[in-house]
């Protein structure tokens, strides 16, 4: 009889006794045999695992390597194209571009300096000429584009349509004819972002008699385009005394000559007031909110101002003792004022 639970033989001997012999050494070799499955097992496992831990690390090598190789490749193209639009930019620079803005067709070029690097985005000067002028000759008697060599920015100068801007004093032609001067601004503002690497926080503004006007403008209805503003040689204007709600409080500095009519006030053919100096700085002095009294410093050259404004910002008007309606570059021996150089120090502080 055959127990299979413990391996156990019945047999017979000749004086009839029953004995059980156990199949120690069938037991032994079984034992031997599970063991040796078992280590196989083991071992194969082993093996497997140590080859796919193997053949992950290489494929995450291989992937890391090719992301690296793509990675090296897609810069040295972006190196590429932008080397390619930095050469084109420069290479356009002083280039008189049209743009459309409504139904006008409008002119202006930019300036870009050498030093310039689609890498780097450039802060944007917008420089605006005098009634009858033009950006060309703004550029000229401002050095604009010389000082911008040094300061690393981009200078926008526009032309008025029919040499004036309508800035609704009524007095250019565009304020008859329907030209919405700050659909201009806002579209030239875009396509100068389309066309260049710039800092959309650093865009600044300045101009000249009616540029100036068109400056106060400018920072009563597109103040959040721009970060800071100057006007030369222009009083803040009448017509925009009850309309004029900046969106930001933005910093203002204004430049006039005791010989310049807006520095007492004047009216316009067109039966607009301009504001006198103390006017014009009072009025900013209200509108960025100021607190404190007005400070003032120097003779030949005064410096009035309000810093304690809106948001940070701050309200400055130079009065030049003795000078008229101009742009004061070549100053006498003992007034070393330098308008160009003061404004972009100004804007270099307002960044």
């Amino acid at each position: 009889m055959l127990k299979s639970k413990h391996f156990v033989i019945i047999s017979k001997t000749q004086s009839g006794e029953t004995s059980a012999i156990f199949a120690d050494r069938n037991m032994e070799s079984g034992k031997r045999i599970v063991l040796t499955i078992l280590i196989l097992v083991l071992f194969t496992g082993l093996v497997e695992g140590t080859l796919l831990l193997y053949w992950r690390q290489k494929v995450y090598k291989a992937t890391r390597e090719a992301e690296k190789a793509i990675k090296e490749r897609m810069e040295e193209e972006a190196n590429k194209e932008n080397a390619r639009l930095t050469k084109l930019n420069i290479e356009e620079s002083g280039v008189v571009k049209t743009l459309k803005s409504g139904n006008f067709n409008r002119s202006y070029f930019v300036h870009v300096p050498k030093s310039y690097n689609r890498k780097t985005k450039a802060p944007v000067l917008f420089v605006f000429h005098g009634g009858g002028d033009n950006a060309k000759n703004i550029e000229k008697y401002t050095g604009f584009s010389d000082i911008s060599e040094e300061n690393d920015f981009l200078v926008v100068y526009p032309d008025g349509y029919g040499a004036r801007w309508a800035d609704g004093r009524g007095i250019a032609q565009g304020d008859y004819e329907g030209l919405d001067e700050m659909l201009f601004i806002r579209n030239l503002i875009k396509e100068i972002k389309e066309r260049f690497a710039v800092d959309e926080n650093r865009f600044y503004a300045t101009g000249f008699s009616a540029g100036g006007y068109l400056v106060h403008k400018i920072a009563c209805e597109e103040s959040q385009s721009f970060k800071a503003f100057a006007a030369v040689g222009a009083g803040f204007p009448g017509n925009l005394s009850n309309s004029c709600k900046p969106e930001k409080a933005r910093s203002i500095m204004f430049i006039l000559g005791t010989q310049d009519p807006s520095y007492y006030g004047w009216t316009t053919p067109t039966g607009v007031w301009i504001y006198s100096a103390n006017e014009t700085i009072k009025k900013w002095n209200e509108l960025n909110e100021c607190g404190g009294e007005m400070g003032k410093e120097g003779k030949e050259v005064t410096l009035q101002f309000y810093e304690k404004c809106k948001d940070g910002t701050a309200v400055y008007q130079f009065i030049l003792s003795g000078w008229g309606h101009d742009w004061h570059r070549f100053p006498k021996e003992e007034n070393t004022f330098d308008t160009s150089k003061v404004i972009m120090d100004f804007f270099e502080d307002e960044k």
